[in-house]
């Protein structure tokens, strides 16, 4: 009976989503139950050149991208997704666009979701919608609403134009920004348009710029450049890629 009592019953991290930043290490915990069973845990990542993890739960950050880093104990386990995010001319950069509102898409491709300007619902990238808001959107993005996680932001307008200085070339459907190891993919996922049709013409990323009451600047990408835009209306759905705080 005694050892029954024991039994590793659960086990729970510190955090189940994180973004650390190229080169820096960072100390997952883990919370074994209950306390008088054997503490004991393993760590295991799911791409050690992307992010690796030691005995004792210290995670560090090799190369841009995302792992999974999963806690065994006894028969439990705990997982945690990590970003490695990168820094372009003194900007931190996520390493993926938003997905659903406060989470990161699954890899560099992955279109996540377009949102329009200010509200916190997120579309998806291809297909038809319904329930699309095509009424005008005026005023500021709000802390509230924005749909980057926590610690995270969206970009100003100047912070795009620093992005696209560093340089980028055309990828596999995206351009690729600034000099390894410090890069991030921007994938050209098209747009929609204010009354929520799809375009697949180029891609746009949002900045919190606003360039007039109804209006806002962005960042255009497409096969031949990388082009900062001004005059775009906010009720359009376009793509958020995030910047640490």
């Amino acid at each position: 009976m005694t050892a029954c009592k024991n039994e590793v019953t659960g086990i729970k991290l510190g955090e189940t989503m994180l973004i650390i930043q190229l080169g820096e290490q960072h100390h997952l915990t883990a919370a074994v139950e209950p306390k008088k069973a054997d503490q004991s845990v393993l760590w295991i990542s799911s791409d050690i050149n992307i992010v690796s993890v030691d005995n004792n739960g210290i995670l560090s950050a090799l190369s841009a991208g995302a792992a999974t880093i999963t806690a065994i104990a006894g028969d439990k386990t705990a997982t945690c997704k990590v970003y490695v995010s990168v820094k372009i001319n003194g900007v931190v950069w996520a390493p993926y666009n938003v997905d659903n509102f406060g989470t990161l898409a699954e890899t560099p491709e992955s279109a996540g979701k377009f949102y329009q300007w200010n509200r916190p619902k997120a579309w998806e990238t291809t297909g038809n919608v319904t329930g699309w808001d095509n009424t005008d959107i005026t005023g500021i993005w709000e802390t509230a609403n924005d749909p980057c996680p926590e610690g995270w932001r969206l970009p100003v307008f100047e912070e795009l134009l620093s992005l696209k200085d560093a340089g980028s070339v055309w990828t596999k459907n995206g351009r690729l920004f600034g000099t390894a190891p410090n890069q991030i993919f921007l994938p050209d996922v098209g747009f929609r348009y204010p009354d929520g049709s799809l375009s697949q013409i180029c891609g746009f990323y949002w900045s919190s710029t606003e360039f007039t009451n109804n209006t806002a600047s962005v960042l255009g990408i497409d096969s031949d450049n990388a082009t900062p835009t001004m005059g775009i209306l906010k009720s359009h759905g376009l793509s958020v890629r995030c910047v640490k705080n």
